[in-house]
């Protein structure tokens, strides 16, 4: 079981990706999206903030892919500009922050495809597929199951239509 501070690692993402059947290009990923600052608080990214996304980086640098870290700007502007009807609205008026960054996840995958991965969470794979969509398997943080499945790391393909109905049920949701 995970300790709610301690790095995640990606454990199962090969073997656990869900493909939804969706026709995708057996491929590997091309992109690595992570957020930070949606608080606006102004306060420096944490250590381990700072280390997984390094990591990522580095993963990408030697994977010929590009690495985003996402900031308020840049993830209001995508919001604003690109988002299905009443999204910007749910994401200006989410209850809590870092609902926000739940809301963004799904946009910047939709517009972009690739991989989503909290900061919180480190990779450990020299290889990563593109999937239609996917989430891993990560260790269970109670003692009922071993593992279960997580938003922590989303891969996707762009415009992925699946990312659109997690969106429309997210303004729903959060209403």
């Amino acid at each position: 079981m995970l300790e709610p501070h301690e790095p995640k690692r990606v454990q199962h993402i090969i073997q656990g990706v869900v493909d939804y059947g969706l026709p995708a290009k057996i491929d590997q990923i091309g992109i690595v999206h992570q957020i930070y600052g949606l608080f606006r608080d102004a306060k420096p990214m944490s250590d381990l903030f700072q280390e997984s996304s390094k990591a990522w980086n580095s993963w990408c640098v030697r994977n010929s892919a590009r690495y985003i870290l996402w900031n308020a700007d840049m993830v209001d502007t995508l919001v604003r500009n690109h988002a299905p009807r009443d999204f910007w609205w749910l994401y200006k008026h989410a209850r809590y922050t870092v609902q926000r960054c739940d809301v963004a996840r799904f946009l910047i995958l939709y517009m972009y495809g690739g991989l989503y991965a909290d900061l919180d969470v480190f990779p450990n794979r020299p290889t990563y597929p593109l999937a239609s969509l996917g989430l891993p398997k990560i260790p269970a943080r109670s003692s009922r199951r071993d593992s279960e499945w997580e938003m922590e790391v989303v891969v996707a393909t762009r415009g992925n239509h699946l990312l659109l109905g997690i969106m429309e049920n997210q303004v729903h949701e959060y209403k």
